[in-house]
């Protein structure tokens, strides 16, 4: 079965009661109102892996920010991890973030600090004690291939680098779900291949990827669901590629 139905509709199968991420009837922030047959209806199932594709401006960031919280629907209801967002105070986003990696668009690393601490921020954030969150940082650090590097500063790091090392901050706490924008943006082919495949495996280890990207042609190769957005409609694409998985087929 799949792990999402999308477009027009505002059923959902009984089986995903529960997802971690529901939209039902949104209309996205910032733009004229749409009618009902353009607004958004999908769910996410817990530990699934699609690929939100569309053009530059569509609206695929303000889906990311709908699902962490950064912004409000128009109109509709969006659920994560099974609660209304329109229900969460301030310490209910706080907490519910912390569910939550995030891997911006643009990198956002902190250039005076090198690699090490760029990774362990969000940890240090929440008020983790270097004990707890070192041997965790050191070890994701090591997985991307910066177990070497963890001393230098950002501006040291090659393009693919940079990207390998926003995957390894958004991970540091352990997050249930991770919401990628734009991860392989600039990057040539293999640095970008390597990107999806690091993201793969963090999916194979049971947690919940949605990664946002104007390349449809890697989003292809992915073999993940596709989700394309256009004008307010998403069209759902579904592929396999063995090559590229480790993730479970539904």
């Amino acid at each position: 079965m799949n792990s999402i139905e999308g477009s027009d509709g505002d059923s959902l199968p009984a089986a995903l009661a529960a997802p971690v991420v529901r939209f039902d009837s949104v209309a996205l922030p910032g733009g004229d109102a749409t009618p009902s047959s353009r607004r958004l209806s999908f769910a996410l199932a817990a530990g699934s892996f699609h690929v939100l594709t569309g053009a530059a401006g569509c609206g695929k960031t303000l889906v990311l920010n709908l699902i962490c919280m950064a912004g409000r629907p128009a109109s509709g209801r969006v659920q994560v991890f099974g609660r209304d967002t329109a229900t969460f105070g301030r310490g209910d986003v706080r907490q519910f973030r912390r569910r939550i990696g995030l891997m911006f668009e643009a990198d956002r690393l902190i250039e005076h600090l090198n690699v090490f601490d760029n990774a362990a921020l969000v940890p240090r954030i929440v008020g983790q004690k270097l004990r707890d969150y070192g041997p965790r940082v050191a070890q994701t650090l090591a997985w991307v291939g910066l177990g070497k590097r963890m001393d230098v500063l950002p501006a040291a790091l090659s393009a693919g680098q940079r990207r390998r090392l926003a995957i390894a901050r958004a991970m540091a706490n352990g997050p249930e779900m991770l919401l990628a924008d734009e991860p392989t943006g600039g990057l040539d082919g293999e640095a970008g291949l390597r990107v999806l495949r690091l993201l793969a495996e963090i999916n194979g280890a049971g947690t919940t990827v949605l990664m946002a990207s104007r390349d449809e042609a890697l989003a292809a190769a992915s073999g993940a669901p596709v989700l394309h957005l256009h004008e307010g409609r998403l069209t759902v694409i579904d592929g396999f590629h063995p090559a590229m998985a480790p993730w479970p087929r539904p």
